[in-house]
């Protein structure tokens, strides 16, 4: 997750549900939270909303779509909650949140990733 200043801009992929999905966000942080404030994505995941760009050409919805998700960082993880629910490391044991992951082989980070994620870091998503 590249960081420029207070911006931040990420891209995720999980399983779930028997299906893959991608997110891609845009947010600001403030101390050890980061609010997001745009995403896209595979509509199924936390967003309905196609990126420019991967949509299908009958796509209803495609562009950036508002999150209130936010991210905070807690012994080296980082954990997810809703905009409303506090960020706090009170009863966060070490095995819990998002593992930091160096290597993900062929999962890792796609050329195209690493071009979007630095021009997002500079404002130009």
């Amino acid at each position: 997750m590249p960081q420029r200043g207070s911006r931040v801009c990420g891209v995720q992929r999980y399983f779930a549900t028997s299906a893959y999905y991608e997110q891609r966000f845009v947010g600001t942080v403030t101390g050890h939270v980061a609010q997001l404030e745009k995403i896209c994505g595979d509509p199924g995941s936390e967003t309905d909303t196609y990126c420019a760009g991967r949509a299908p050409h009958n796509a209803a919805a495609m562009g950036w779509d508002t999150s209130g998700e936010r991210l905070f960082r807690c012994r080296s993880r980082l954990f997810s909650t809703s905009s409303d629910a506090l960020a706090s490391c009170k009863g966060v044991t070490p095995g819990m949140g998002m593992p930091r992951v160096r290597s993900l082989g062929e999962q890792g980070r796609q050329p195209e990733d690493r071009i979007r994620l630095a021009a997002c870091a500079a404002g130009r998503e």
